[in-house]
């Protein structure tokens, strides 16, 4: 994904421990039909969020990783537009990251496991 469907603002890494910050706008076509009248971000918005924070930080360190599943995911919070997301995840091995999505407020959004292999 790319341009507009991006949310991912900004990612630090190191050490197996990644970092980033994530704002969907109301203009974001993640929420379009996702319900009009009360928009709220999709779960499936909130999992490319952990993604392209995996991605972001794996090519940063000079890996590549592609993105096989997700499993224990648990959608905890609804998201608002506008809203303000820290993501926080940790490398647990070579194929598995724990992931962890909060609002500013600190509260918890989604979490679950990343599995994933290296694309090259």
């Amino acid at each position: 994904m790319s341009g507009q469907w991006d949310l991912v603002r900004h990612a630090g890494c190191e050490g197996g421990v990644f970092t980033a910050s994530a704002r969907a706008g109301g203009e974001s076509p993640w929420f379009a039909g996702h319900f009009p009248g009360e928009p709220i971000l999709p779960g499936i918005a909130l999992l490319a969020i952990a993604a392209d924070t995996v991605r972001q930080c794996e090519l940063k360190s000079g890996s590549s990783v592609v993105v096989s599943g997700f499993r224990k995911v648990r959608f905890k919070k609804v998201v608002l537009p506008g809203e303000e997301m820290i993501v926080n995840v940790k490398k647990i091995d070579d194929r598995s990251y724990y992931f962890e999505i909060t609002t500013a407020a600190k509260e918890t959004a989604c979490t679950g496991v990343i599995s994933g292999e290296s694309a090259g």
